[in-house]
């Protein structure tokens, strides 16, 4: 399981390509039959340069899900901008279904916990599909 939160401003793309690549090169230290979820803000959009480079290796469970629950985007700025992008994605390698995606767009009292909506994934894990190979 790995988590990080990649840069944001838009000049820093560089360091953005470098952060994946760095990721990238971790998990392939590990043993390949090893499950790997990888979850982060990576402040670039799905379908982009970033995503393009990490889903050449690793599934994204949005795209994978049987069935996506709220809106595609997850930038939201506390409840105060249309979102546009998804820029937090939960990718993964393993032979597991993933049964659902969601972005929960859900506040209280029109207050939000953060900027972005929280993404979850239900993957299907059974004892033929615990490993990656």
């Amino acid at each position: 399981m790995f988590n990080t939160h990649f840069p944001y401003r838009k000049v820093e793309q560089e360091a953005r390509v470098k952060t994946a690549e760095v990721i990238l090169a971790r998990i392939a230290m590990l043993d390949p039959v090893l499950p790997v979820v990888l979850t982060a803000d990576f402040n670039s959009p799905s379908g982009g340069e970033i995503h393009k480079l990490l889903t050449g290796s690793l599934r994204d469970s949005w795209l994978d899900a049987g069935r996506c629950i709220g809106p595609e985007a997850t930038l939201h700025g506390f409840g105060k901008v249309a979102g546009e992008r998804r820029i937090d994605w939960i990718l993964f390698r393993a032979p597991w279904k993933v049964r659902e995606a969601e972005t929960v767009a859900r506040s209280r009292d029109g207050v939000y916990p953060s900027d972005h909506h929280p993404v979850v994934a239900e993957f299907e894990i059974t004892a033929g599909n615990l490993r990656a190979a």
